[in-house]
């Protein structure tokens, strides 16, 4: 079950991205699942450099041109929630 979802306009398409958060030895992680045009499943990683959240390969194309926007939507839930993720 995702810590939180947001609907993301992907090339002119709304897509659903999920977010689920987990504690690792290496520090939080997030663990991101969406779906392609053709509905296939796609998940990736993303963790925290002390900056912003970043995508951990592998990850397609198209998703790593959107890592900035991905993280502002994290950082803005996490302002929103008051809770840190």
């Amino acid at each position: 079950m995702p810590d939180f979802v947001s609907d993301i306009e992907v090339n002119g398409e709304k897509r659903y991205f999920a977010f689920r958060k987990t504690l690792t030895p290496a520090g939080l992680k997030l663990f991101v699942t969406t779906l392609t045009a053709t509905s296939d499943t796609i998940k990736f990683e993303m963790k925290h450099d002390g900056y912003s959240w970043i995508i951990m390969p592998p990850a397609p194309d198209w998703i790593v041109k959107m890592e900035r926007q991905l993280s502002d939507i994290i950082m803005a839930h996490t302002l929103l929630n008051e809770k840190p993720l």
